[in-house]
């Protein structure tokens, strides 16, 4: 086995996530495993533990990089323009992003630690992060004093969207449907709901 001095704990706990993934995109969810890192590793079990909470606390870590490269690929989006195509590029943009990283994907779906009412903040930052850029596409529809329910708006979409890709992850949806479709016309349909609410406030 290798020494501990073999790698900083930077390196080590790096070293940890990227062979969680490694074993993620083979088997999935249930490839992950203590045993299974510690052993592609060279490194007795207990040393993931000494830099990790727990392995729950290791697959939370492999899903923050993935909300990382998810909103690396959103933030290259062109937000210029009228709110549905801004929001409708996004949605296209997180569909190509999770159809090329399904298997990592279907991690950031299936995994539920065991206290599911306690996300990590690391984790919210994240999502926020994401949440941020739906917001922004959203900015011409609201005005400042309607913060919160321009912030509301963002997360309809951002949970609209993630529902129809994980039901197409899932292989769930009609053979008739495409999640870009199915998303496409949530998006529009509910900027068009909004709109029709500020006219008549």
């Amino acid at each position: 086995m290798a020494r501990r001095s073999d790698h900083s704990p930077e390196e080590l706990r790096d070293l940890i996530v990227s062979t969680a993934r490694r074993l993620a995109l083979k088997e999935g969810l249930r490839g992950i495993t203590s045993r299974g890192i510690a052993k592609s590793m060279g490194y007795s079990a207990g040393t993931l533990y000494n830099h990790f909470k727990d392995l729950d606390d290791i697959i939370m870590h492999l899903n923050s990089d993935t909300l990382d490269g998810l909103y690396q690929a959103l933030a290259d989006c062109d937000r210029q323009g009228p709110p549905e195509t801004v929001v409708i590029g996004l949605a296209r943009r997180y569909i190509d992003f999770i159809v090329v990283n399904a298997a990592l994907w279907s991690i950031v779906i299936e995994h539920r630690p065991p206290d599911q009412t306690l996300r990590p903040a690391f984790l919210e930052e994240k999502v926020a992060r994401l949440l941020g850029l739906v917001e922004q596409g959203l900015a011409p529809l609201f005005s400042p004093a309607q913060r919160m329910e321009q912030q509301r708006a963002a997360r309809v979409l951002w949970t609209g969207v993630y529902g129809v890709c994980a039901l197409g992850i899932g292989g769930k949806l009609d053979p008739s449907d495409t999640m870009t479709g199915l998303a496409e016309d949530f998006i529009t349909h509910y900027i068009a709901g909004l709109k029709a609410e500020a006219l008549t406030n």
